[in-house]
């Protein structure tokens, strides 16, 4: 499922690279608006700029040295994913340059391992609070949905009452006590929901707090967020009990909006009883159907949970998200490729490109400059060995691997995944495969070892 503005940023994406040539590609662009979160139009077109920048320097290094005016052939300058990575490190967008957003979207490495339990999550959270639905539409104009999300009917397409006076008629009975300015919600026009809660809950290690609740977030970035984590609440330089009653003050004005708590149990531990009693109060003043949304999560289980937050989410209202571990299928998944492609990698080639800058001489005031054409660079010609490759081999290991971390939490994995691309690293240059799959062998038996 697609974020809210998603689509929106890939718009804009395409508006500002709609003269280059060649255009970029309509799955890139889908990709990089998946990726820049909280990015206005001007960081996107800032984002764009710096990508053709890199793009430049990569080209024609020669130019930050040397003081000498160049002409550049600029049909040769090719822009890349690698380019606009590049950029993206350089560039902080608006909604990030005052406080980070928790939200993050699942990376590339984990979502086989990971995306499937997202999508459960996201599809349990849509009956807890309906609000996510909108959110999570793909192709929807934001007038739309704002429409939907509103607080209040009051644009809604029902009748209201007139506000003029009238021809005398026949009494009615109910139009004397009838409010002009009180309007109910309607279900067929809004969705609704009652004090939504949502706690992931799971071992130390699944995964809840790192990987999906900042995934989730992501995924529903059309709300704002207000973290109540203990950074956010003792480093301020207002005490921790203002801090909690402005942020949820913040949240019930800007609803739909969603209040997010990591490490609850940590949480409950940490503060004091009046930040407790503030937190607890200030939640419950919260109308019913205010669409506002307490995310949490815990390392804890419901059950062992202090019953003041046990009492918050309700076990049998769908509202506490019990996260397990990936199965097999995922497991394989994960490490894929890394085992099957990247091990069978061949060493980095070697050849240099040719690189060709037009270098502008001054003559004198009355004649017209000459143009040069210089070889800057010398191409070498490198003879390709043949990259020796047991297939089945790597497929022996992928299996043992997929067998070995069955009972392995979301850390392990990605240690262990870190082990095995230093393997690769350290084997880069091997055109031989052969020392590499029985390294990784090894050290898969290692690392299995140590975690019994």
């Amino acid at each position: 499922m697609r974020p809210f503005y998603f689509q929106a940023r890939k718009e804009i994406f395409k508006i500002h690279t709609r003269d280059w040539t060649p255009k970029p590609l309509d799955m890139f662009l889908e990709e990089l608006a998946e990726k820049c979160v909280g990015y206005c139009g001007a960081d996107i077109k800032s984002l764009c700029a710096e990508a053709a920048l890199c793009a430049l320097r990569r080209r024609y290094p020669q130019i930050y040295k040397s003081s000498e005016k160049l002409q550049l052939d600029v049909a040769s300058i090719r822009i890349t994913a690698k380019d606009f990575a590049m950029a993206m490190q350089k560039t902080v967008p608006a909604s990030q340059r005052a406080v980070a957003s928790p939200g993050r979207a699942l990376s590339s490495v984990s979502k086989p391992l990971l995306e499937n339990t997202l999508a459960r999550i996201l599809q349990a959270l849509q009956r807890v609070f309906p609000h996510a639905e909108f959110a999570l539409q793909k192709d929807q104009q934001p007038d739309s949905v704002n429409h939907v999300l509103r607080n209040d009917t009051v644009d809604s397409d029902e009748e209201s009452p007139s506000i003029f006076e009238e021809k005398p008629t026949h009494k009615m009975p109910s139009r004397e006590k009838e409010k002009f300015l009180s309007f109910s919600r309607n279900a067929y026009y809004q969705p609704t929901s009652c004090r939504p809660r949502f706690l992931l809950v799971g071992e130390p290690g699944y995964g809840q707090a790192s990987h999906l609740a900042p995934a989730v977030i992501h995924a529903l970035e059309k709300f704002p967020v207000y973290a109540l984590d203990l950074p956010v609440l003792f480093v301020t330089a207002t005490s921790p009990e203002e801090t909690c009653a402005q942020l949820m003050r913040e949240a019930q004005r800007t609803a739909p909006s969603i209040i997010y708590i990591p490490h609850i149990h940590l949480w409950w531990e940490a503060v004091g009883a009046t930040l407790k009693a503030t937190f607890t109060t200030l939640l419950h003043n919260i109308p019913a159907f205010a669409p506002v949304l307490l995310l949490a999560t815990s390392d804890v289980c419901h059950a062992d949970l202090p019953t003041e937050i046990k009492e918050l989410f309700m076990d049998d209202y769908e509202e506490v998200f019990q996260i397990q571990l990936p199965n097999e299928e995922e497991r394989r998944m994960f490490f894929e490729d890394l085992i099957i492609n990247q091990a069978a990698k061949p060493p980095a080639s070697k050849n240099s490109a040719d690189s060709w800058v037009h270098r502008m001489t001054r003559g004198r005031h009355s004649q017209v400059e000459e143009q040069q054409v210089m070889c800057v660079d010398k191409a070498v010609e490198m003879l390709t060995q043949p990259v020796i490759v047991d297939y089945y081999e790597l497929k022996q290991l992928l299996r043992y691997v997929t067998a070995v971390t069955k009972k392995y939490d979301i850390f392990r994995m990605e240690r262990l995944y870190a082990v095995l691309c230093r393997c690769i690293y350290q084997h880069r240059e091997d055109y031989d495969k052969t020392a590499l799959v029985k390294e990784m062998k090894k050290e898969i038996a290692a690392f299995s070892y140590a975690q019994c």
